[in-house]
């Protein structure tokens, strides 16, 4: 396993990882693949990834055992790997998975949860609370790269020139809607699929069986508490027609 050497420009970590993939979906020719194959071997890859781009060098500074280069308060690389990792599946025949993505980075499955958790705002990006950090320091590995800089560590906020960043990028909530996506398109491939969604997805405004049931439901029982009412007997169960059926 060879890492890509002579770059002219210094590469931001999501454009390694595209790089690495694809020099290994050429390496392993994942295009002549069997399609069930596909999705197996896109996963054998992102371990070879971190490896080539996120593991730790043997002279960077370490604490609590660093497992990655990724440093989770600087968003904006957080969400431009977890996009690069987006497409690649999509684009290749991969799956989207959380467990892989911390394959890919180093950051534990259990960060990924507490940063979702952690996250009381509509977007992706939000600050995580002094309990969550002290939380997060327990489970998650961070880096110094000893370039000269006062850095001080807590949890894995980074405190430089008095400010603490204290912000977090939602990965579970970005991967858990692609994997949505991902699953409507797969329903959307055959009749049945599209029958499914049609009953039971608000985005395409249609629901035709359950809210037919329901209306039919609400009529039957309005006419069995009138019925009384109005002759003085017992009410019968009866059938209900709604829209001519």
């Amino acid at each position: 396993m060879e890492k890509v050497q002579n770059q002219q420009e210094v590469l931001s970590f999501a454009e390694q990882v595209e790089m690495e993939f694809m020099r290994l979906y050429k390496e392993f020719s994942v295009s002549d693949a069997p399609e069930k194959r596909k999705a197996d071997i896109i996963d054998s890859f992102w371990q070879d990834i971190y490896e080539l781009v996120f593991k730790p060098d043997y002279g960077d500074i370490r604490f609590n055992n660093c497992k990655s280069k990724l440093l989770t308060y600087n968003v904006y690389d957080v969400e431009s790997v977890c996009n690069m990792f987006i497409k690649l599946n999509k684009r290749y025949g991969g799956v989207i998975k959380y467990n892989q993505f911390s394959n890919l980075t180093g950051i534990n499955r259990y960060t990924l949860y507490l940063w979702h958790k952690a996250n009381n705002t509509n977007g992706y990006v939000f600050n995580i609370s002094k309990t969550d950090m002290d939380e997060e320091y327990n489970n998650l590995y961070i880096i110094n790269y000893g370039n000269g800089d006062t850095v001080e560590y807590k949890g894995n906020a980074c405190k430089s020139n008095d400010i603490l960043s204290s912000k977090r990028f939602d990965v579970i909530k970005k991967l858990q809607e692609e994997m949505q996506d991902s699953n409507t398109n797969g329903l959307s491939n055959d009749t049945m699929g599209h029958a499914l969604r049609a009953n039971n997805e608000d985005e395409l405004g249609k629901l035709y069986e359950p809210r037919r049931m329901v209306q039919q439901e609400q009529i039957k029982q309005r006419i069995l508490t009138e019925l009384p009412k109005l002759g003085g007997g017992e009410a019968k169960e009866i059938d209900v027609v709604v829209d001519g059926e």
